[in-house]
Parts: structure tokens; C-alpha cells; sequence
């Protein structure tokens, strides 16, 4: 089963720059990306943009969920979302969390070498939070533990 988390940053480039180091740990084989979607908001921009992080639909969890292609249409943030595997709830929760001068990481992964993508990073995270998983309470709080700094 693949693990969800949803991260939030207090910079629009935040959780851009995270995907693209994540990236290259994917690369490298310190962690398997199954999906994934940036949500970025600019100060002077009027809504979000969305970017997917696997363009192959097919490939998605979202896909392995059933959701396939979407037949309702609202925004292009919510479709990533939900491709990105989260439900209706999170998909709410991101929206409440995310504004102007924000961005968010969806992240959907498997295998993560944990110890290994700490090192990398440079250590904990200091601009993020986690708002989002489907981990268990005590998964969660050892991701916690383990990558968010303070």
C-alpha cells in the first residue's frame, strides 16, 4: 500500500523545490514515487497552479483507486488532488490550509528509506508542515518525528 502525505510550506516555491530534490532521491532509489501533484500559489497570482508529478494517468494511484479520468470537472487543483489519491475530507482540509504566498506537496510513495531522506534534505524540515496522511496515529507522529523540525 502506498503512503499519502500532504505537506504544506509558508512559500510558494516550497513544495516545488522539495518535489524536484525528491525527484532525484527517486532517481538514486532512496524512495519510489508512485504520484504526486505541487500546488502552488503565488502572492500576486488570483488562484493555484497545479502541477502533476507523473503525467501517466494510467500509472497513478488514483488510477488503482478506481478514480480513473474524472467526469466532473471543478477545478484543475481538486483533479490533481484527487489523482493523487486523497478523498473528499483531505481535499477540503488542503483547500482550508492553502492561500496566496502558500504551496503544497501531495505525495504518494512507497520504500522510502527514511534515515536516507533526512540526510539529504539537510535535516528536518523547517518551512513545512504535515497536514495530511493516511498513516496510523503512531506512523504519523514518527514522520513528524523523524522530518519536521522544532
Amino acid at each position: 500500500m502506498a503512503t499519502i502525505t500532504v505537506w504544506i510550506f509558508d512559500s510558494p516555491g516550497g513544495a516545488g523545490s522539495l518535489a524536484t530534490r525528491l525527484d532525484t532521491l527517486a532517481k538514486e532509489g532512496a524512495l519510489d514515487v508512485v504520484d504526486g501533484a505541487v500546488v502552488e500559489w503565488a502572492e500576486s497570482s488570483r488562484k493555484p497552479h497545479t502541477t502533476q508529478l507523473r503525467h501517466s494517468v494510467e500509472r497513478t494511484i488514483g488510477a488503482s483507486l478506481g478514480v480513473g479520468r474524472l467526469t466532473r470537472r471543478r477545478d484543475k487543483v481538486e483533479d490533481s488532488l484527487r489523482l493523487a489519491g486523497l478523498d473528499d475530507e483531505a481535499i477540503e482540509q488542503v483547500r482550508g490550509e492553502l492561500t496566496a504566498g502558500t504551496s503544497t506537496l501531495v505525495l504518494s510513495t512507497r520504500d522510502s528509506d527514511l534515515s536516507r531522506l533526512v540526510e539529504a534534505f539537510g535535516g528536518p524540515l523547517t518551512r513545512a508542515r504535515l497536514i495530511h496522511s493516511n498513516l496510523t496515529e503512531a506512523g504519523e507522529a514518527e514522520l513528524r518525528r523523524t522530518f519536521i523540525a522544532g
